[in-house]
C-alpha cells in the first residue's frame, strides 16, 4: 500500500499516534476487570434468488438475468480489557448466474471507494460462478472517560432520513436497495468526543481510493493506491435543542469537499426529518466521449421527510428529494455517474413513500413507491416477510419499474428517456436465519 501525497501520510500518522497515546493512558488508568475475550459469537446465513427482465441495451444491460447467492456472515465480539473491545465480521459468499457475473447490473454498483485496504479473497471464480471471502468489519475500540477511538474497518452512518441521506457519505444504502440488514464497513479512524448528555463531536479519517472508467465504458475499476482525492477527513457536531436533534458536518470527502446539516424532531403526531448538503468538486474529470459532462461537479442535495405510525400499526414514511447531482438533459451522463458511484439517481427530483403493516405478529407487508418528479417514471417495491421462527424469515418481493424505456440510436449509442424505465423488473425470494 502506498500513499499519494504527503497529506495522507501525515493525517494517518497523527491519528494513529493519538490512538496509541490513548491506549497507553487507558492501560495506565484501568481498574480491575474480568476480561471477556469472546463475549459473542454469532452471525447469519441468507440465500436468495432473483430474476431480472430488461429492455436489451448493450453495453449496460442484457435482456434477462437470473442470479442466486448465498451469504454466510460470522460475527465475533469481545472485550479483553475494560478499555478495549473488538468487532469482526467475516462474510463468505457464493454467487451463480445465467450470464457472466461481470455483466450483472447489481455487481456494477458495488462501491468500494472507502475500503482502502484489500480485505477479500477469491476462492473460486469462473465466468458465471464466484466464491469469495471478505472482512466486512474488523476494528478495535478504545474507551476512555473523555474519548472513544475506533480503529479499523467499521460501519459509519450519519443522517436519519429513510430513503435518502445527504449526510451519510460513507457507502450509504441506495433508496432502491432491498437488503439493508448490514451496512458495509469503511477503513479509517474515528474519534468520538462527548460534550454532554445529547451533544458531541465525531472526527473521522477514512482511507479511500480513486475509481476510473475502464475501456468497457459502462464498467469501472479501482486504483490500487490510497489517495487524498479518494479519502475523507470529516468533522461532525451533534446536539439536541428543544426535543430536536441537530447535526452539522464539514470536511474532505471522495472527490471534493462537503458541508451539510440536518434536524429531526416531532410536531404533534408527525415526525419530521430534514437534511441538506453541498459538495465542492476537487478537480474536473470529463466523462467518456461523446458525453459533454463532467464526472463530478458542485451540487446541492436536500431531503424533507415526514412519518407517522397509526394506532392500528400502519407505518407511513414520505420524503421529497432534491438531487443536484443529476440533470434532465443527458440521462446517459447520470447513468454513468451512478455506475461510478458518484450519483444515486438519474432524476433531479424524487418522491418516496413507504407503507408498512403487520397483518399478524409473524407476517409483515411493505410497499415502497419511488416516483421521479423529473420524468414521471415509478418504482414499486412490494414485499412480504414471514417469520418462520424467532431467528428466521422468508421474504418474497420484487421491483416493478414503469417509465419510458431506453433505446439504441442509429449510431448504436444508448439513449435514456427515464430513470425507472431504464431499470429491470426484479422478482426475488430470500431466506435468512440468524444464530
Amino acid at each position: 500500500m502506498t500513499f499519494m501525497g504527503s497529506n495522507n501520510g501525515r493525517i494517518i500518522f497523527l491519528l494513529i499516534f493519538l490512538s496509541l497515546m490513548a491506549m497507553g493512558t487507558a492501560h495506565e488508568n484501568q481498574e480491575e476487570y474480568n476480561p471477556t475475550y469472546l463475549s459473542r459469537l454469532g452471525g447469519s446465513f441468507r440465500t436468495y434468488a432473483t430474476s431480472s427482465f430488461y429492455t436489451e441495451l448493450p453495453p449496460f444491460f442484457l435482456s434477462q438475468e437470473r442470479v442466486g447467492q448465498s451469504l454466510l456472515r460470522l460475527t465475533a465480539e469481545g472485550r479483553p480489557f475494560k478499555w478495549l473491545s473488538y468487532n469482526v465480521h467475516l462474510v463468505q459468499n457464493l454467487t451463480a448466474a445465467n450470464i457472466s457475473l461481470d455483466q450483472v447490473y447489481a455487481f456494477r454498483l458495488e462501491d468500494n471507494r472507502y475500503q482502502g485496504v484489500a480485505a477479500s479473497l477469491d476462492l473460486y471464480e469462473k465466468d458465471k460462478v464466484r466464491a469469495a471471502s471478505r472482512l466486512d468489519r474488523m476494528n478495535i475500540k478504545v474507551a476512555l472517560p473523555w474519548l472513544d477511538i475506533t480503529l479499523g474497518r467499521q460501519a459509519v452512518t450519519f443522517g436519519k432520513a429513510y430513503f435518502w441521506n445527504p449526510l451519510d457519505v460513507f457507502l450509504s444504502f441506495k433508496s432502491i436497495q432491498m437488503d439493508r440488514d448490514y451496512k458495509r464497513g469503511v477503513d479509517g479512524i474515528r474519534l468520538d468526543l462527548p460534550l454532554g448528555l445529547y451533544s458531541g463531536v465525531n472526527l473521522l479519517y477514512v482511507a479511500g481510493k480513486e475509481i476510473y472508467f475502464d475501456e468497457s465504458f459502462a464498467h469501472t475499476r479501482l486504483d490500487t493506491n490510497i489517495s487524498w482525492y479518494g479519502s475523507a477527513l470529516l468533522v461532525r457536531y451533534f446536539t439536541k435543542l428543544k426535543e430536536w436533534d441537530l447535526s452539522f458536518q464539514a470536511g474532505k470527502v471522495y472527490g471534493g469537499y462537503h458541508t451539510g446539516g440536518g434536524m429531526t424532531g416531532e410536531l404533534g403526531p408527525l415526525e419530521f426529518r430534514m437534511e441538506a448538503a453541498y459538495f465542492f468538486s476537487l478537480k474536473q474529470i470529463a466523462l467518456p466521449n461523446p458525453l459533454p459532462d463532467l464526472l463530478l461537479e458542485d451540487y446541492l442535495t436536500a431531503v424533507l421527510g415526514i412519518g407517522h405510525r397509526f394506532k392500528n400499526g400502519l407505518l407511513v414514511e414520505i420524503e421529497v428529494f432534491l438531487n443536484g447531482r443529476a440533470q434532465t438533459e443527458y440521462l446517459e451522463s447520470a447513468l454513468l455517474r451512478l455506475v461510478h458511484g458518484s450519483n444515486d439517481h438519474l432524476s433531479t427530483r424524487l418522491l418516496g413513500t413507504m407503507l408498512s403493516y403487520d397483518f399478524l405478529p409473524i407476517i409483515n407487508s411493505r410497499l415502497v413507491w419511488v416516483y421521479s418528479l423529473s420524468d414521471r417514471s415509478s418504482l414499486f417495491q412490494p414485499s412480504l416477510s414471514i417469520s418462520l421462527t424467532d431467528e428466521s424469515d422468508l421474504i418474497l418481493g420484487g421491483n416493478i419499474c414503469l417509465g419510458e424505456e431506453p433505446y439504441l440510436s442509429q449510431n448504436q449509442y444508448p439513449r435514456i428517456l427515464s430513470e425507472f424505465g431504464t431499470y429491470p423488473d426484479v422478482l426475488y425470494l430470500e431466506y435468512k436465519i440468524y444464530f
